[in-house]
């Protein structure tokens, strides 16, 4: 609760960074989506903090993406997120590669150690191929993360098509 104060009182902050897990709701099943999501509403009430790392953020992947939506829409001004260490599983949502395709002012973008397979891989290089603004997307896959070979690929031919000289010429990135 200070933390949440704190921030919506400090007009000149522009960075915010939480690297610890959060405290269990009453419903151990649901753990912290409650406090992420009145967080997450704070830090977007702030229009100067453009700069936010909410890593190791959230103890279960059943709700850890769910909290996302409140920095993932069309407002948005955040530049640099690090979402890493938070075991987000999208489970079909398609909120991510939406909000960057609508080329939002976000330039960096950190997904390390995340459980993102390869259908949320190849909806981020479709949404990354529209993107002119994205700048650094980390996923740094580790062992035993679900994205495979086909996940990689598609990210890579967002990010560079080699095809043709006027291809490589033409992207944006």
């Amino acid at each position: 609760r200070v933390c949440y104060q704190h921030c919506s009182k400090q007009p000149t902050m522009s960075s915010f960074g939480w690297t610890h897990r959060l405290f269990h709701d009453e419903n151990p099943r649901d753990v912290g989506t409650a406090q992420a999501q009145e967080l997450v509403s704070t830090l977007m009430n702030n229009r100067n903090i453009t700069n936010v790392k909410l890593s190791a953020f959230l103890d279960s992947s059943r709700c850890s993406y769910s909290f996302l939506r409140g920095l993932f829409r069309a407002e948005s001004h955040i530049e640099e997120l690090d979402l890493s260490y938070n075991n987000m599983a999208t489970q079909g949502c398609t909120r991510l590669p939406d909000y960057l395709a609508s080329d939002p002012p976000l330039r960096h973008l950190d997904l390390i150690d995340n459980k993102l397979g390869d259908a949320d891989a190849e909806l981020i290089a479709r949404a990354i191929s529209r993107n002119t603004r994205l700048q650094v997307l980390n996923f740094d896959l580790e062992e035993g993360d679900p994205m495979t070979e086909p996940g990689r690929r598609a990210l890579k031919g967002a990010i560079w098509d080699e095809s043709t000289l006027n291809a490589m010429a033409n992207r944006n990135h």
